[in-house]
């Protein structure tokens, strides 16, 4: 994937784009992402320091570490209510 500084600003914030749209169909299924460049660069970083193949296995990797860190907020929310209610998890399961 061929990636480039991308001139344009959204909201006055400059943005780096991933541009695939020349690459035609081998790309098929892909879109094209902006974000302020300070991102792209943390992102890029992290791509060298996990030793990842490419954006987005970093991104898929953050995506999973976000689904597990509100996964384990609604636990917390959920053992909190029950503990509120004089409930145990043994009480769940009787």
């Amino acid at each position: 994937m061929h990636a480039r500084p991308d001139e344009q600003k959204i909201e006055g914030i400059p943005i780096w784009a991933l541009d695939i749209s020349e690459y035609g169909s081998a790309y098929k299924g892909m879109v094209t992402i902006a974000l302020p460049e300070g991102t792209a660069k943390e992102l890029k970083l992290l791509k060298l320091e996990e030793g990842r193949a490419s954006l987005d296995e970093v991104i898929q990797k953050i995506l999973v570490e976000y689904k597990k860190m509100k996964f384990l907020e609604a636990s917390e929310k959920f053992m909190k209510r029950m503990e509120e209610k004089g409930l145990k998890l043994a009480d769940l399961t009787k």
